[in-house]
């Protein structure tokens, strides 16, 4: 266990289909976790169906069997730091904590053998909800979870992040996440927008408990 690891063993939930393109990237980020003290948990959608991410991410937390989970993305390199701070914030207070305000999403060409704090971005995001986050167990199924709805790319995180906006409380921890870049369909107008449209509605009409109570009903 190194200096950055947690005073017990947490459990990290990851989604994770193994695509050619992406196991490197898996292999490094989950020994990461796992040098570090945690408990890597992978969750999967329905095996004969195409990926859902969402289902994938439940499945992981369904898993875990610690009060405190971080929910964590295959390929998102984390500020151990971070998130050893946003641990001890959660387990204090509740919420959703966010263990990063930078979030690289690394160029193609970056390998993770590279030095990462040196290495070239396709984009840079300020204060992202995607890719890593530490959350209560029991909060996390208290606010639906991540909608299993959501078919494809988009929308999943930015639809968690306004439920825990409006029926919880949501934190910034100081920190830089790195993503590595990987093939994805990155559909800017799928039909992932009409269904964000919906959350975004129930915010303004405060029905968002009604909406999340269908959130896990794809395989």
């Amino acid at each position: 266990m190194t200096a950055n690891a947690p005073a017990e063993a947490i459990d990290v939930c990851v989604p994770w289909r193994s695509q050619p393109d992406r196991v490197a990237a898996f292999q490094h980020v989950t020994a990461l976790w796992r040098n570090a003290g945690f408990n890597v948990i992978l969750g999967d959608s329905s095996p004969d169906r195409p990926f859902n991410l969402s289902r994938a991410r439940n499945s992981a937390v369904e898993q875990a069997t610690t009060d405190v989970v971080v929910v964590a993305d295959a390929d998102t390199v984390p500020d151990m730091n971070a998130v050893q701070t946003a641990i001890y914030a959660c387990r204090r207070h509740g919420g959703v904590w966010y263990p990063f305000t930078t979030y690289h999403y690394l160029s193609a060409t970056v390998t993770p053998g590279d030095d990462l704090h040196e290495a070239p971005a396709e984009q840079v995001y300020q204060h992202s909800v995607g890719g890593l986050f530490i959350i209560r167990r029991t909060d996390y199924w208290r606010l639906g979870g991540f909608d299993e709805r959501f078919q494809g790319w988009g929308g999943d995180d930015t639809a968690f992040h306004l439920v825990a906006s409006h029926l919880s409380t949501t934190h910034r921890i100081p920190g830089t996440v790195y993503a590595f870049n990987h093939t994805a369909d990155r559909n800017m107008r799928g039909p992932w927008r009409k269904h964000l449209a919906l959350y975004h509605q129930a915010a303004r009409r405060r029905t968002l408990e009604t909406l999340i109570n269908g959130n896990r009903t794809a395989a």
